[in-house]
């Protein structure tokens, strides 16, 4: 009786532990339950986090992919007017190395017709060209006046008879330099000569 008694006690200890183990692993499943979704629910914060950021990460790539491919653009334009520009100066380079060419054969023309005619020496339609141009157009001139007075006097019986004249004497030996002289001269018949110089001067032209 009393082992069985003993059986009996141990049963019910056995019977109640289990029944406190049942308790607490009921009361500790809320708990498990509320810690996993709130692991859940940051895995999710998280997850939402980098998807985020990955949407930023790929809109900042596309700006940079695109100022790239606007560098690009530049890039490509610049270089297309650097070859424009490359292709004009060539184009110029060419012409001014024909013109060059056209100059230096028409300056070996030139000096050589300039050495045979200094070779011949000048012509005599040179020599008084030249001379004349020299010399001037008007190299000698000679104008001026003259006058004859005739006085007859009735009480006295006497005639007087005088000749004045007074020529003008030009002479231009250059266009550049003028002699001029005026001679004063009277003959008086039965008297001496009287002869006068009141101009003689020389001009000199330094300009048109």
């Amino acid at each position: 009786m009393a082992s069985k008694k003993a059986g009996a006690g141990f049963l019910t200890t056995i019977a109640l532990a289990a029944g406190a183990v049942a308790m607490v692993m009921v009361m500790a499943a809320p708990k498990a339950l509320a810690d996993d979704a709130d692991a859940q629910a940051k895995a999710l914060k998280q997850v939402e986090h980098e998807l985020r950021q990955l949407r930023a990460d790929r809109a900042r790539d596309r700006k940079l992919i695109e100022k790239l491919e606007q560098k690009l653009d530049q890039v490509e334009s610049q270089d297309s007017q650097v070859r424009t520009t490359n292709q004009q100066l060539q184009a110029t380079t060419q012409q001014l190395q024909s013109s060059n060419q056209l100059l230096q054969v028409k300056t070996d023309e030139e000096l050589k017709q300039i050495q045979a005619q200094v070779a011949e020496g000048p012509s005599q339609q040179q020599l008084a060209k030249a001379l004349g141009g020299y010399w001037g157009t008007h190299q000698f001139t000679l104008t001026g006046g003259a006058a004859g007075d005739f006085i007859y006097d009735r009480q006295a019986n006497h005639n007087t008879f005088s000749l004045t004249f007074e020529p003008i004497i030009l002479y231009r030996p250059t266009d550049w330099l003028l002699f001029e002289g005026t001679v004063e001269a009277s003959l008086p018949v039965g008297s001496g000569a009287d002869y006068e110089l009141p101009v003689a001067p020389a001009q000199i032209f330094l300009n048109d």
